[in-house]
């Protein structure tokens, strides 16, 4: 039996990992209701990008095993981000500034009230939903390793 997972390129099979997994998280905000934090969106991007690569990859035929290069190498960063959101879930890492600081300086009282009470303040420490005892940084944590690892042993070991 010819395993299914030699038949793609490794870039193929990354873009739709993050398809996949970009997916989840616009389903559990826009279905389920789940409000991202400030680090839940900038895991995202690692994955829009990876996307991005494959879709280059589509056109540069050629370029496909450096661009899995350079997914991997997006993709652990990605890993790094959903490592420290984890650490900001347990406290370990205390941040700094509040995940909403993002703001305006607006132009009056009244424009000021208006923008608080249409900013909503999401804390990247408070886990809104946990799954096997794992909040989403957790498992986007383990998913993202696992495609590092498992593109870095593809890029090594086989083609």
């Amino acid at each position: 039996m010819v395993n299914i997972l030699t038949r793609f390129s490794l870039l193929l099979m990354l873009c739709i990992a993050s398809m996949l997994a970009l997916s989840g998280a616009l389903v559990s905000e826009y279905v389920f209701g789940l409000k991202p934090c400030v680090l839940c969106l900038y895991q995202r991007i690692p994955y829009v990008v990876v996307i991005g690569l494959g879709v280059i990859g589509l056109v540069y035929k050629s370029k496909r095993q450096l661009l899995a290069m350079i997914a991997c190498g997006v993709l652990l960063i990605g890993t790094g981000v959903a490592g420290y959101h984890v650490l900001v879930e347990k406290k370990i890492i205390i941040m700094e500034t509040s995940c909403a600081d993002t703001v305006i300086m607006p132009d009056s009282f009244e424009a000021m009230q208006a923008q608080l009470m249409a900013t909503p303040n999401v804390p990247c420490d408070e886990p809104q939903f946990y799954f096997l005892g794992l909040t989403m940084a957790a498992w986007n944590l383990l998913f993202s390793t696992a495609l590092v690892g498992y593109g870095w042993w593809r890029i090594r070991y086989g083609k």
